[in-house]
């Protein structure tokens, strides 16, 4: 669940690595633990992390946590989020999901987004606090303004469902719209049934065709059987547009996606 998160991290830090020769890796590993050495809480967080997954060095949880929690400590965002998801996901120390909320709540603070979106999922889900619709949209929509796309489409489901919030379907299209323009493919799936149904807009066949289309594009291919009902009433020419616009979108979509992951560093 929240794991994913680390996933993504990890994968991040795997294709960061990739991208150099082992001799670089090498030196790249000097360098950090240098850093952490020195009481870099920056160079700590990605020493931890390179532990954690075992590049460039062994791997191994306990020197992963050791240096996370030095990084945490000194007040680092990404160290206190990292040491968040290290209790909530009990990697290398028992699970322990008030500590968890403890160190997400201390990067939450700080404004990292990510912590955010984890606390406020924290608190949707009752883990190491009371359940708290409220306080799980409030967190939800300050990662969500940063541009957090899992928060984003957290956040038109709680619009859509009024959880936390006044039932508001424009909200809701509001926030599935900018999700989905990060590649969140549940976002773009559910924009297409309010575009399909008319909820917080006027009904568009049109629309729905192009989000669904992008679905199944990404390879989710559940969605097949909407996007050949929704092509059934619609021209063949306005098909053909509506596939021509999913693949620019995609496109599109797919860049931004690019970029924000190449601005992400283990610094």
């Amino acid at each position: 669940m929240r794991n994913v998160r680390l996933l993504a991290q990890v994968i991040c830090l795997l294709f960061f690595c990739a991208c150099l020769h082992a001799q670089s890796v090498e030196e790249k590993v000097r360098m950090v633990r240098a850093a952490a050495e020195a009481g870099k809480p920056k160079g700590q967080y990605t020493l931890g992390m390179l532990y954690r997954v075992g590049v460039g060095v062994p791997r191994d949880d306990a020197e992963a946590n050791k240096w996370i929690l030095k990084s945490a400590e000194q007040g680092d965002p990404q160290g206190q989020n990292a040491v968040g998801m290290m209790y909530d996901g009990g990697l290398g120390v028992d699970r322990d999901y008030a500590l968890a909320v403890k160190w997400y709540r201390k990067a939450a603070d700080q404004g990292l987004a990510e912590a955010q979106g984890l606390l406020a999922t924290m608190y949707a889900e009752g883990l190491g606090v009371d359940k708290d619709e409220v306080e799980a949209t409030k967190w939800h929509l300050k990662a969500a303004e940063q541009g957090e796309g899992k928060s984003q489409f957290n956040l038109g489901v709680r619009y859509q469902k009024g959880r936390g919030v006044t039932q508001d379907d424009k909200e809701a299209i509001k926030w599935y719209r900018r999700a989905a323009d990060q590649g969140q493919v549940a976002a773009q799936f559910n924009l297409g049934v309010m575009y399909y149904n008319g909820q917080g807009t006027a009904r568009d066949l049109f629309e729905a065709c192009v989000w669904w289309k992008i679905v199944e594009n990404s390879g989710d291919f559940r969605v097949s059987n909407n996007l050949r009902e929704v092509m059934s009433r619609l021209p063949a020419v306005e098909v053909r547009r509506a596939l021509e616009k999913a693949d620019e979108l995609a496109k599109q979509i797919a860049r931004r996606v690019d970029e924000k992951s190449n601005t992400s560093s283990f610094r």
